[in-house]
């Protein structure tokens, strides 16, 4: 009775097996929790270190992709020092030729003359931008920040 009771509670079984028993149980959920405890913190380092990590070109970190063309690409951005979202147009270069890069010229330059509430804002062009890739190398593309399009693409609204 009480004593069987006060032996099990203070791990004083007279059974070496029952010792054995609840020593493998101590190690079996001590060993869990250590792994549960090791996995809060691997996530926990990993989310901080996305965060330290955060891809930013010329002031503005770079979001989630939006869009993806023929010379590139469109990815969601924010402005680091106001907080001021904004669509960040990356363009491939070295994979037009004359003709095109002479049309983007063009479209860049009616662009920054333009100024209408129907028509995007062209705020900035870097023809020669540092972006980071994701596996640590840069490409050079051309970046046009553009004012976001409020409720989504063009694309959107068609469908």
């Amino acid at each position: 009775g009480l004593w069987a009771y006060l032996a099990g509670a203070f791990g004083a079984e007279k059974d070496p097996d029952q010792q054995e028993r609840r020593r493998q149980r101590r190690r079996r959920s001590s060993g869990k929790l250590a792994a549960l405890l090791c996995f809060e913190v691997r996530k926990e380092a990993m989310a901080e270190n996305r965060r330290q990590d955060a891809r930013v070109v010329d002031g503005y970190e770079l979001g989630r992709t939006l869009g993806l063309g023929m010379s590139g690409k469109v990815k969601a951005g924010t402005d680091v020092t106001t907080g001021a979202k904004v669509a960040l147009k990356f363009v491939d270069l070295q994979s037009m030729n004359d003709r095109k890069r002479r049309q983007l010229e063009t479209e860049i330059d009616c662009m920054m003359r333009l100024s209408h509430e129907n028509i995007l804002e062209l705020r900035h062009v870097n023809m020669d931008t540092r972006y980071p890739l994701v596996n640590g190398g840069f490409a050079s593309p051309a970046m046009l920040v553009i004012e976001p399009a409020r409720g989504g693409g063009l694309f959107r609204f068609i469908m």
